[in-house]
Formats: C-alpha cells, structure tokens, sequence
C-alpha cells in the first residue's frame, strides 16, 4: 500500500512537534525552580492535603521561620483565622485539577508577574513560551501581547545584525551544553538611546537529556551601565588632571601619608611613577627641618578644620637644594563630615623668588647711589619676563626689554630702535595698537590690562594683557608712551575651554528630563534648566532670583522641615521626597524632589541643586493596582466574614433547637422528681442534678449569644457592643466605660460583622492578656466614618512584635483585624506602652 509521503510528513513532525511540547510541559518544573527560590515576592505551594510543600527564600524571610520547622505543617500554624470553611472549599477545587494543570497555572503565573524578561526557545530559534515582562524591558519589540510574538524568531522581532549574533551564540550552547552567564548585549531604542542588557543562556534539555532549546533570562543594567560610564569618565578626568598639571597636588591620609599625587610630585622627587609616593611622607623626601614644619601644619588642619592658603613655604632637600613653593592644605571628609586627610596644592616659585631677590638688591644699590638708575632699568629690561618697550610721539620703539627682543625674534634691542608695531605684526594687530597708543598720548588717559589678540607675519598668534601710560617731559608735555605686555595666551585658552565646557554642559543640562535648579543660602533660584521652565509652565523671568517655595509650590501638604535647611546647615544631600500638587486643570501631580550641595571650593557662599522629576504617571499606575487589589480582597473580604457570620449563626439555631431544648426538658423532669421527695437523699442528689442542668443551660445561651448574638440584628450595632463589654469585661470583674456620640452610624451588613467580630477580639485579648482593671470604650461618627476607641491601663506590649506571623493562639489576630479593616477602606491604629496601657483606633466606612 503507498502511503502519501506529504501525509506521513506532516503526522511526523505534528508527532515531533507534541513532544517538543510534551518535553517543554515536562521542564516547566525545571524552570519553574530556577526562578522560585530568587523571585523576590513570597511564594508558599500548598498541596491538595492542605500542607505546605515549598516555600522560596522571600517567604522564609517574611515568616521568619525556619523551612524545616514549617514544611510539612499546615497553613494555619501560619494563619490563625478561622479558615476550616475555607479550606474545605480549596480541597473541593483541587480534587477536581490534575497536578498537571497545577503546576501549569504556577509556571503561568510565574510567567506572568516575573519583572525580568524570562523566554523558552526551540531549535529553530522559535519562541515557545515568554514572560509578560519580556515586551517592557527597553528595546522590546512592540506587541500588544505576548501571545503575538510566540513562534517568531530574533529575524522576526530584531534587526538582522542582532539576530546574527543572538542565533550564533544559541547554537554554540546547544552544541557544546555551556550555558552563557552574565553576558552584556547592547542595543539601540527605536527612539537612538542605547540600551544594555544582562543574558543568562542555558541549553533546554527533555527527559532523555536530548538538548530541545534554550531558556533565557535577561535583565535591565541601562542605569547601572551609564552610572558605570559616568564614573569612569570623571576618573579619567581626575586621572588626566593630574598627569597633565604643572602644580603640584597631593592627597594624604591623618597621619599625613600620600595617599595620592599629581605625576609632577613623583617627577620632583625624582620617582619613576607615583605608586612609589604611596604610604611615604615628607621626612623620605625631605630634611627634617621643612618635613617638621610641613607635618605640623598638616596634624594642625586635621585638628580643627581650618585650612591654610597661599603659605609661602622653603623647601630644603637633602642634596641640599633650596625651593620655595606657595602652599594651600585643606582638610578633606568622608561622607560623615569626619576629617580623614588633606588635600595639597603647591606652585613652585623658586625663579619668581630669586628674581625677586635679585630686584630687591638691585633697588638697594640703587638707593645708594643715583647713578645707577640706568644701570637698575637695563637690569630690569633685560630680566624681567613681561615685555616692556618705550615709544616716541609717532609710536617708534626707542627702549625695549630682552624679553621682547626675543618674542619678535629680533637680535638685540638695537635693531628694533625706529620700527614700529608695523615692522613685527600684521596689519590687523598693528593698526588697533597704533591708534591706541596715539589716543592715550592725546587723552593722557592710560590703558590698563587690555587683552590683545596679537597677529604675526608667519601666523602665530597669541593674546598679552597689556597696559598702555603717557610719558612726560620736564615741562609736562606727553612725548610718547610706556607699554608693558604680559604673555596671557594660555589663560585666554583655557578660558575659551571653560566657556565651552560650560555650553557643552548648558546643553546636556537642558536636554535631560528632569528639572533642575540651583539655589542660594536664601533659597532663592539662581539658575534652572528649561526643562524646569517647562514642567511648571513659566517662563524664565518668572522664575530667576525668586524663592524657589513660591515657583514649586504650593504643595498639598508642606514640608514639616525644609530640605534645603539641613542641607545649608550640614552640607549633605537630602534624601528623596515626594509631594503633590494641584494643577490649574485640577488634576493632582505629583513629583520626587531631591536636593544636594555644590561643592564649594573657592569659600564661596554655597549653593544646592534641586532635581525635581514629575512621577505623576507611575503614581497613577500605582494608585490603579492598588484599588484593583483592594476591591478583590473587599469582595473576598465580604464572602468571607458573611460566611463565617452565617456558620455561627447556624450553629447558634442548632444549639438552641437540640441542645438547649433538651437541657430545659431534662430540667423540667427533674423539677417534677423534686416535686415528689421520695426520699432525703434522693431529694439532695435531684437538687445537685437541677443546679447542673441549670448551669449547662445558662452556658449553653452564652456560648449563643457569643457566637451569634440576636442583639446584634434586632437591637443594632451600638446595644450590641455594649452588651459584649458587660458580658466579657463586667463579669470578669472589669470596671468599664460606654459612651456613645447618639448620632446615626448606618453600616452595611458585612462592616457592622466586621466591626462586632474586632471588637469581641480585642475585648477577649484585654480580658486574657492584659490585666486591665478598667477599660473606656467610645463609638463616634466623623464626617462619612465611624469611629471606635478601646483604651486600657493594663500592661501594654511591644507593637513592633505584630509584623510576625509566626505567633501561635492569637485567635483572629490583631493583624488580621489590620488587614480586614484595610480591605474595607478603613484603618487600624494601635499606641501601646509598657506598664502604660493600650489604646486601638478603629475606622470604618458608613453606608451613606
């Protein structure tokens, strides 16, 4: 017989793809354990008897209870409410579920609340099954859910690029079995941002250990990878600072040991690198004469705080050289404000010194003798670094310096006698200069510290400060001028750097996403980003030099402490708030504010940056999960205590039909045999009989009217409640208060269960625990709430003990009145202090 080849094909790999899916079921156990133990939400697996089967590292820590004491155990040694009915009802769904599709609804649901992108791949690359957090991660493809990207390929979700190198490493580790660990994969938004991703690869294996896939986690490490760059790149500044800078910079720790040093610190103690600095002080390097001096001045900073700048200091080196350095120590902190070192910065200025010198002897030759005068300003010109020239009337050089022969590149000083600006520079430089000059001698007006961009023949160009006066004769008449040029060409470079890093930094500052403002000592804005202009819809004149509570504000609610005051009184950044606010349209926002000092180096007034982001969008989001949430649990809520209320109710009605009418028969017979006295001692043992029946029945309508008291539903909430606290407290001996507000408080069935249930508990609790001799209760209404206060001067406890759930007999708990009470909208307050007493707040919602 021929079979169709197409037919056979087909049935072959429909068989081989049912037990590829066979295989992925068999592995969801598998993979369900990789995630269990580090998912970091509590998760406790219950079997079909009810006991607990696992529980992950989250709940261990949350119960703080061994695993070995609770596995094994039931839920209630956990949960101390009544749940019998509860679980009964969970054995009745379980007995109707195969464990197969258990464990599917658990790997579903780990599947779909993981906040890590989790995926299963087949051998072709497919996607068989992928975590809903997989589409939120950045760089996703976008779908709308995960069911339409299941059985595509990276080629299909990917650029091709990717995909190449996704596709290779996933065969590698289907062919070689070596799962890929904490490998870094970058990628790039739709929107250009660059995206890092952290990927765990394992091989996927079936029964047989035959390699059917790959499963995959990835996580998010964007933040912590541009946190990492942002680092590096001001490392590699400091690092740049201080193997380029001709100062010298040090960092020493508290007894004075480098730490850390400028390359040009090691090059003058003549060390091949600066690591060999480290752990030395100044008496290896120097004599103990400066090394003495230098060590107290440092151990004097450390002591009070005090730094000391501009110090003119003599340095004396053990081959007997001579240096003189200016000198600025600071103390330098840790992040507690403690003294941990200081910071040094020493400019050598040995030539500045000897040239100095040398001018001092100079002028006092001079002093002694007049004749020398010419003799002092051929010295002086022939020494001095800045450039000094004299010119006549038509702005002829007559005198020049050394320096400047040399910066023109002239011979000697006579070859420059006669020429002007005209012979040295560009007509650009020349003609400005020359006009200068002729304006000055006709002013008698002199120019001082001009910067000039000077412009020579062969293309250099430098910039001087240059100061321009008149020169007189005896008879008072301007015959020409004085110039005196210094060489400033690197100050003007390095400040053309500032000012474009200073724009490079503008720019980055109004491109981020977040606003930013920086304010003085008297909160009052200095600058802001416009991001900041556009968050609160003002513009620029709007803001500057105003307070900035006036521009954010106003909140909802203010600042009990501002967090700019702590932060000018102790120069440490504030921690993270959140505040709201109402917009003009009436919608609330709500935005993080942080705060944190500029550092200030210069003794500058300081100054803080506040960063204010607007998290109005995820606090929605929140705000909707938890309303979501809470109106589950408020239907669960409700099913339950009516449930619970009805159980007791009906337990009540079965006491009083079987039980108690058969007591008040049993007493009626007896009654009669009394009424007979047969005999005295069968008189005496019928009267002991009644007296117990008698006592039976009186518990037995006790026992009733606890568990479902009548007084409940047809006198009303308030009779009710008074009535359990004369029962309870009275008969215990138990001076007690009733007050009542008289207003009307109409509660819904379920909240007037609830609130009789807490307060019974908590009634219970004061008479059993606390040994309280008086105990004031009080019912009021608020605006839309009823209000129950429970005060008592019994012994107190710790309240930070409620978080456990470990304790055993509690009965409903003071958590589980917390959690219920939440459930409904309402709250729970509880101020308790030994040997003090406790009082508990109770709120609910009325029916109104």
């Amino acid at each position: 017989m021929i079979k169709d080849k197409s037919l056979v094909k087909s049935k072959q790999k429909s068989k081989s793809k049912d037990e590829n899916l066979k295989h992925l079921h068999s592995k969801y156990k598998e993979s369900f354990s990789l995630i269990f133990n580090d998912y970091p939400y509590p998760i406790i697996i219950i079997n079909k008897k009810g006991l607990i089967e696992d529980l992950n590292k989250a709940s261990i820590k949350l119960l703080k209870c061994s695993k070995t004491k609770i596995k094994g155990k039931p839920l209630t040694q956990l949960f101390t409410s009544d749940t019998k009915k509860l679980r009964k009802k969970i054995a009745e769904l379980r007995k109707g579920e195969s464990q197969n599709n258990w464990e599917k609804a658990l790997f579903r649901s780990f599947m779909d609340n993981i906040p890590i992108s989790v995926y299963f791949k087949d051998r072709e690359g497919r996607l068989l099954q992928v975590s809903k957090y997989y589409l939120k991660q950045p760089g996703a493809p976008k779908a709308d859910s995960v069911e339409e990207i299941i059985g595509k390929t990276d080629f299909d979700l990917y650029s091709e690029e990717l995909a190449r190198e996704t596709r290779a490493d996933e065969l590698r580790i289907m062919e070689t079995r070596e799962p890929v660990v904490d490998k870094e994969e970058k990628s790039r938004t739709p929107e250009g941002e660059d995206v890092y991703l952290l990927v765990h690869k394992a091989p996927f294996v079936d029964d047989n250990d035959n390699v059917i896939g790959i499963l995959g986690i990835t996580r998010d490490i964007t933040d912590h990878k541009k946190l990492e760059q942002k680092l590096f790149y001001e490392r590699s500044l400091l690092e740049s600072l201080l193997n380029n800078i001709p100062d010298h910079i040090y960092f020493k720790d508290r007894e004075s040991r480098f730490i850390q040093a400028s390359k040009s610190v090691a090059n003058q103690f003549g060390l091949k690198s600066v690591d060999e600095l480290k752990g030395k002080t100044d008496f290896d390097y120097f004599t103990k004469e400066h090394a003495d001096l230098a060590y107290r001045d440092e151990q004097e900073i450390i002591k009070t705080g005090k730094p000391i700048e501009g110090k003119l200091e003599k340095e004396t080196h053990p081959d007997g050289r001579i240096t003189w350095v200016s000198t600025t120590k600071i103390p330098r902190y840790d992040k507690e404000g403690n003294i941990i070192g200081i910071l040094g910065i020493s400019r050598d200025i040995t030539k500045r010194k000897e040239l100095e010198e040398k001018l001092k002897d100079r002028l006092e030759e001079l002093g002694e003798e007049v004749l020398f005068k010419s003799r002092l300003l051929t010295s002086l010109l022939d020494n001095i670094p800045d450039r000094i020239y004299f010119k006549d009337g038509k702005s002829r050089f007559i005198t020049v310096s050394e320096s400047l022969v040399k910066w023109l590149g002239a011979s000697k000083a006579e070859e420059m006698i006669g020429k002007t600006d005209f012979d040295y520079f560009t007509e650009e430089h020349a003609k400005p200069a020359y006009q200068d000059e002729q304006d000055v001698m006709k002013t008698g007006k002199p120019i001082e510290g001009k910067a000039e961009k000077e412009t020579h023949p062969d293309g250099r160009i430098n910039w001087v400060s240059t100061t321009k006066i008149p020169r007189y004769d005896e008879e008072g008449n301007v015959i020409g001028t004085l110039g005196i040029s210094r060489d400033i060409t690197d100050k003007v470079l390095a400040e053309k750097k500032l000012e474009e890093s200073a724009n490079k930094l503008k720019t980055i500052v109004n491109a981020v996403s977040e606003g930013l403002a920086i304010v003085d000592e008297n909160h009052r804005i200095l600058e802001a980003n416009e991001f900041l202009f556009e968050l609160f819809g003002l513009k620029r004149e709007k803001v500057i030099n105003k307070k900035c509570h006036k521009i954010f504000g106003p909140w909802e609610e203010t600042c009990k402490e501002c967090p700019l005051k702590k932060l000018f009184e102790k120069n440490v950044s504030s921690p993270v708030i959140e505040k709201t606010k109402v917009s003009k349209n009436g919608m609330i926002q709500y935005f993080s504010i942080q705060c944190y000092p500029i550092p200030n180096y210069n003794k500058k007034r300081l100054q803080s940056v506040i960063s204010i982001r607007d998290i109005t969008e995820r606090k929605n989001m929140e705000k909707k999960n938890i309303q979501n949430y809470k109106r589950k649990m408020k239907n669960l809520s409700h099913k339950l205590t009516l449930a619970e209320e009805h159980e007791r109710k009906r337990i009540a009605t079965d006491l009083h039909a079987d039980i108690g009418q058969t007591l008040a028969f049993l007493k009626l017979k007896i009654g009669e045999l009394k009424e007979k006295k047969s005999s005295q001692n069968m008189y005496k043992s019928l009267e002991e009989i009644y007296d117990l029946v008698q006592n039976a029945i009186t518990s037995a309508r006790s026992l009733m009217s606890q568990i479902s008291p009548t007084i409940l539903y047809e006198l009303g909430f308030i009779p009710a409640v008074d009535w359990l606290a004369e029962s309870i407290l009275k008969e215990n001996n138990i001076e007690y208060e009733f007050s009542d507000d008289g207003k009307e408080k109409p509660l819904t069935e379920d909240i007037r269960i609830l609130l009789f249930q807490a307060v019974r508990e908590l009634l219970t609790n004061i008479r059993k625990h606390a040994k309280a001799k008086k105990v004031k209760i009080s019912i009021k209404r608020t605006a839309e709430d009823i209000k129950i206060e429970i005060e008592d001067n019994g012994i107190g406890f710790d309240t930070s003990a409620l978080d456990s759930y470990c304790e055993k007999d509690v009965g409903f708990g003071l958590l589980n009145i917390r959690s219920r009470i939440d459930v409904v909208g309402g709250s729970f307050e509880i101020e308790s202090h030994k040997k003090r007493g406790t009082k508990i707040i109770l709120k609910a919602p009325l029916n109104i």
